[in-house]
């Protein structure tokens, strides 16, 4: 996992299961830059999945029952 205080853990704490661009995250996480080296590394792990307008989280309880997360 990602280390307290490190990048990517800032990265991770603003994800969510509502998509997000790639811009929010970096503005949410208070960053500088782009992070797509992780996000590919978080999507290869089935952690995140990208979505039309950005990045969000995977319900894995919703997967397993073939249920969706519940959208606002």
């Amino acid at each position: 996992g990602a280390r307290f205080g490190s990048d990517r853990q800032k990265i991770n704490s603003v994800l969510t299961f509502e998509p997000k661009t790639m811009a929010e995250i970096v503005a949410e996480a208070g960053m500088d830059r782009n992070f797509y080296n992780h996000m590919k590394a978080l999507i290869a792990k089935g952690h995140v999945e990208r979505d039309g307008k950005g990045f969000k989280l995977i319900d894995k309880k919703a997967a397993k029952n073939g249920t969706h997360a519940k959208e606002k």
